[in-house]
């Protein structure tokens, strides 16, 4: 019993910190304000970022920035208005495709997504905590069940996560179709890999561009 009450904690704890908006597989290391780059990455971020920060209906939320140096194109949310950009994405995307990459993280931030998959997590994880008391190794299913749950919550939250991205671009002056090339940059350069099946926390992109399309064409 104890045995199997210590490992749903482990796989709840370990689902605590890996739930993150944008999430996927990274490679590399954050650099800090030591790095000469550090300046001139942040004062591009800010750039970007802050326009849509103060459109937002949190305009006085400070945001806490890093730097992660990889080779991929990626940009997540740690939660708690924390947001992380990788080098290869800094230098590849032009300020708008930036604008766009802020706004879908502030708005990972605005709805709460990272604190709504972690309490969604360790709720299924208690279900089964509990009901390994009655079937004893019921506990084992969570760790199936847990990644098919969480991962198809956060395909819906990044559908959201660019409706809202888009409500802030245009409040400055940005556009959908703006939104709907950032995506497909994105594509482009990570090279998509086919998503949106079960065990994919994003939907495809081409799923994403058809979703806003259709939404806005309606």
């Amino acid at each position: 019993m104890r045995r199997h009450v210590t490992l749903i904690l482990i796989w709840g704890l370990y689902s605590t910190f890996c739930l993150s908006g944008c999430a996927t597989m990274r490679q590399g290391s954050y650099i800090g304000p030591g790095d000469e780059r550090h300046a001139r990455y942040a004062a591009q971020i800010h750039a970007a970022l802050d326009p849509i920060v103060a459109s937002s209906q949190a305009p006085d939320d400070e945001y806490r920035i890093r730097i992660y140096k990889s080779p991929n194109v990626n940009a997540w949310s740690l939660g708690r208005r924390r947001l992380v950009f990788t080098t290869t994405l800094l230098d590849l995307f032009t300020h708008t495709e930036l604008t766009g990459v802020c706004a879908h993280e502030v708005a990972h931030e605005l709805l709460r997504h990272n604190d709504k998959k972690k309490i969604l997590s360790l709720g299924i994880s208690s279900v089964f905590q509990v009901a390994n008391i009655f079937v004893p190794g019921a506990v084992f299913a969570d760790l199936i069940a847990n990644p098919l749950i969480t991962r198809g919550y956060s395909r819906a939250q990044e559908v959201a996560a660019d409706g809202m991205a888009i409500e802030l671009m245009q409040k400055i002056g940005y556009s959908i179709d703006d939104y709907v090339r950032l995506l497909e940059r994105v594509s482009e350069c990570a090279g998509e890999k086919k998503q949106g099946g079960l065990l994919d926390d994003h939907p495809s992109i081409q799923e994403r561009i058809a979703y806003i399309k259709e939404k806005t064409d309606g």
